[in-house]
């Protein structure tokens, strides 16, 4: 019986850009200044993330490491990696290290298959065994495996499903009114429209 598997999660590039501009924030605040623009560029940042962190997914594309400490054992498992935030964009590398040490990269569509949900309520992103193959062995240790993926809807903020956008904002406005709070404040659970927005697109944790 294998050791139970051990993952964790590593983020190599954060988004390039927020699903929400900063000109969009302050229209939605009726801010027409400039003082509150470094603290609007965070708020856009925190509701963004706090939205991430409660559905589950990835709005804008953004690089990870999923690292294992062994593949799939393929019995109560099952074969295939499960990857985190969807809707997953692409897979960049499969990687493990082998029991002399050395790094190697498995072949997508001849050691591998990566099957990507799409839409905008899209499950799961799942990388398979190619026919006939078998996943190796590799060597005892916790990052073993690691697989490198892109998740997200897409580069720009234009791609993220409208839904997502509106809750965006309707927190934006939560914090910038409640900045003050601190031991009770504004959240993503906290605000019933937002909840709503965000219902669709909820992935249940794993």
């Amino acid at each position: 019986m294998p050791e139970p598997l051990f993952s964790f999660l590593e983020l190599v590039t954060a988004p390039a850009t927020e699903p929400i501009s900063r000109a969009e924030a302050k229209t939605h605040l009726r801010e027409d200044g400039t003082a509150q623009d470094t603290h609007i560029d965070g708020l856009i940042i925190a509701a963004r993330q706090a939205i991430e962190a409660y559905i589950g997914r990835g709005l804008i594309d953004q690089t990870w490491d999923l690292k294992l400490s062994r593949f799939p054992n393929g019995e109560a498992e099952g074969d295939a990696i499960i990857l985190p935030y969807p809707p997953l964009s692409s897979v960049t590398s499969v990687k493990y290290v082998n029991g002399s040490g050395v790094e190697t990269t498995l072949v997508v569509n001849t050691d591998y298959v990566v099957l990507k949900p799409s839409g905008p309520n899209a499950d799961r992103g799942l990388i398979d065994l190619a026919y006939g193959k078998e996943w190796p062995t590799p060597r005892e240790q916790k990052d073993a495996v690691r697989v490198r993926f892109i998740a997200g809807y897409g580069a720009s903020g234009n791609n993220v499903p409208a839904a997502i956008r509106n809750a965006m904002l309707l927190l934006i406005g939560d914090f910038y009114e409640n900045r003050e709070a601190q031991i009770v404040g504004p959240s993503v659970s906290a605000n019933a429209a937002v909840r709503n927005l965000l219902a669709p697109y909820r992935i249940p944790a794993f």
